[in-house]
């Protein structure tokens, strides 16, 4: 009886072989005549058939890709630095803030326990202050990370070059990023302005918010876009109110003296009651720590791997579309900040100010802040995303950090003050702290774990470094615009900082407004960072983030779950059995004309058992049959008939 096809694939007809036994040595091979079966197309039988050519889309740009191994020394040495700038930066001045708040204590004394004593004494401001912050917070957040969405997913459609001009644009308006600038440039608000505490926002942090959400737009695919969009939304919106609640130059400017930051700076710097501000502080960081443990756990489980964006796409009507918001967007953001941008001009010579010495002073200790903070950062994320020193455990890591992941200068304040006082450190050039950004260690350990498990992960790094350089250049920006820092580490009268130049300008009443605020921003720099931001960002457009999970359980991208011609699909008899693999040939079920005495072949199969010949109960004519015991070499040429005599033995 014949049987069905078994094997995956089929390279030969396997009717070709069926019945072909191997003779003797010295004898010829028998041909039987052609049947009506002699072309049914079978499985080859051989134990290892040939694997068949993928598809153009075959294997997937979703499939598995080997990672590296754990590096547990090295991974170790780089995240030490991390561990300690948060022992130094983080964790002591927040143990610091709290036995402060229960102490009753001016700042440049002691003073004694008093437990709970100062948290009675937070002014009832504190509340309206932490709503204003929040709204003022999360107006660009919610609005720009809309706005940009949009602008993301119609990039989403476009080709490489066309999502680079439209990421580049918003990535220029980044420069909008200048909150000191801003203030000054808009001058002096009216206490309890919050109409204006709320533009100054949107104009600061619109450009960030805008860039974030196309960027979420443009690079999240696959199933795991929609998991992608809801941590950046809600990051994005965390991180606006942690902005709201530490920011300090709206009360610089007059305005916003209720905001959390400002009534922390008055209580502890400006009344000398460092318990009250410790108490207002601790009030206000729990809820960042909050914050940040909220924000750990949404991101804590999920898995995402970089890989280039797939090339057939075209530019259709929707990615033009995304380029003409994405300008419109950043004239919008040119036209809220022109109060700065018309102010970047030098002071009058009268004024007595070195313009370079400010300068050089300013840029440079804020090149060297970014320069340190971004190194330790990056070494971090490197050492916990790519290198993984405790195995799959790794990002727990991050547990450690999360407490802190929302919560700036202006909350530990009062700490970091008491702390160089205590070391005799007070106006003596000395690092920013935090000494770590902890946001830019999570997006570095994101960011090169989803390098770890590209499958081209030469250039999965590369995009990486882009990220690397970004944070950089960021933080670089906006080391000149923190007011904060230099208010509380500089008495110098002849101080060359930039910001208390301008401080001092803007109490004494000559500066209204002017073009003055070259001294912190000057136009070459402007042009310089609006250029490094655009190109930073335009580079981003070259790759796609996916989920590495839906990945694994066959969830794949756009062009990765619809496989080509032959990707998914067997060969052409793979699994479907040839035309006459379920009937038996001519003479299947007719024994020959010596049924009882069976040929030599009867009983033994051929070189394929599973499958018997077209004339399996009809005795052959040649001889004695060959030896069971002789190996079978895989598949042979179509028999057919000797055209010059007896063919050579094959064994």
């Amino acid at each position: 009886m014949g049987t069905s096809d078994q094997g995956p694939w089929t390279s030969t007809p396997s009717h070709q072989h069926a019945g072909q036994q191997q003779p003797p040595a010295g004898q010829g091979t028998y041909a039987p005549p052609p049947g009506p079966n002699a072309q049914a197309p079978h499985p080859d039988p051989d134990p290892d058939p040939p694997a068949p050519h993928p598809g153009p889309y075959a294997p997937s740009p979703l499939g598995t890709s080997a990672e590296p191994p754990a590096r547990t020394g090295l991974g170790l040495l780089l995240l030490a630095p991390a561990a300690i700038a948060l022992l130094l930066g983080q964790v002591i001045p927040t143990v610091r803030l709290f036995i402060v708040s229960l102490q009753d204590r001016a700042l440049l004394g002691g003073g004694g326990f008093v437990g709970l004593d100062n948290y009675a004494k937070i002014p009832p401001e504190l509340l309206t202050g932490l709503l204003l912050g929040a709204a003022a917070g999360l107006a660009p957040a919610l609005l720009g990370f809309g706005v940009g969405l949009l602008i993301g997913r119609l990039l989403a459609t476009a080709t490489t070059r066309t999502a680079a001009i439209g990421l580049g644009i918003l990535g220029a308006g980044l420069v909008t990023m200048a909150p000191f600038s801003y203030g000054f440039g808009v001058g002096r608000l009216e206490p309890g302005d919050g109409g204006g505490v709320v533009l100054g926002f949107l104009a600061v942090g619109l450009g960030a918010a805008l860039l974030v959400g196309a960027l979420v737009g443009r690079l999240a695919d696959g199933p795991g876009r929609g998991r992608a969009t809801a941590l950046a939304l809600v990051g994005t919106g965390l991180a606006g109110i942690a902005v709201g609640w530490q920011a300090f130059t709206p009360y610089i400017v007059g305005a916003g003296r209720e905001l959390p930051g400002a009534l922390i700076y008055e209580a502890a710097f400006l009344y000398a009651d460092s318990g009250v501000a410790g108490a207002i502080a601790i009030v206000v960081l729990i809820p960042l720590v909050l914050f940040g443990l909220l924000g750990t756990a949404l991101v804590m489980g999920t898995r995402y791997r970089m890989e280039p964006q797939p090339l057939p796409r075209t530019d259709g009507s929707a990615g033009i579309v995304g380029v003409v918001i994405a300008a419109v967007a950043l004239v919008g953001l040119i036209v809220v900040a022109l109060p700065w941008l018309t102010s970047l001009g030098l002071p009058d010579d009268e004024l007595g100010v070195s313009v370079a010495g400010v300068v050089v002073t300013t840029w440079g200790s804020a090149l060297i802040n970014a320069l340190v903070g971004t190194a330790i950062a990056a070494a971090g994320g490197y050492a916990i995303g790519y290198l993984r020193p405790f195995g799959r455990r790794s990002e727990r890591v991050l547990w450690f950090f999360a407490p802190w992941l929302f919560v700036g200068l202006g909350v530990l304040a009062p700490a970091y003050f008491m702390i160089l006082r205590d070391v005799n450190w007070l106006n003596r050039p000395t690092l920013e702290p935090p000494f770590v950004a902890i946001p830019a260690l999570f997006l570095f350990t994101f960011v090169f774990a989803a390098a770890r498990r590209s499958p081209d992960r030469r250039g999965a790094l590369r995009i990486a470094g882009v990220a690397v350089l970004g944070v950089f250049a960021i933080e670089t920006w906006l080391g000149p615009q923190g007011a904060l820092w230099p208010y509380l580490t500089s008495f110098s009268p002849d101080t060359q900082h930039a910001v208390l130049v301008l401080s001092q300008l803007f109490s004494q009443r000559l500066f209204d407004g002017g073009s003055v605020l070259g001294l912190l921003t000057p136009v070459p720099l402007v042009v310089l960072f609006a250029a490094a931001f655009a190109y930073l960002a335009s580079q981003l457009a070259r790759v796609r983030i996916v989920s590495a999970d839906a990945a694994s359980q066959g969830a794949l991208g756009p062009y990765a779950a619809q496989p080509g011609p032959y990707a998914a699909q067997p060969g052409a008899y793979a699994a479907q059995p040839g035309a006459y693999a379920a009937q038996p040939g001519a003479y299947a079920a007719q024994p020959g004309a010596y049924p009882v005495q069976p040929g030599p072949y009867a009983a033994q199969p051929g070189p394929y058992p599973a499958q018997p010949g077209p004339y399996p109960a009809q005795p052959g004519p040649n001889g004695a049959p060959p030896n069971p015991a002789a190996p079978n070499f895989g598949p042979r040429p179509p028999a057919g008939p000797a055209p010059e005599g007896p063919s050579a033995p094959t064994h």
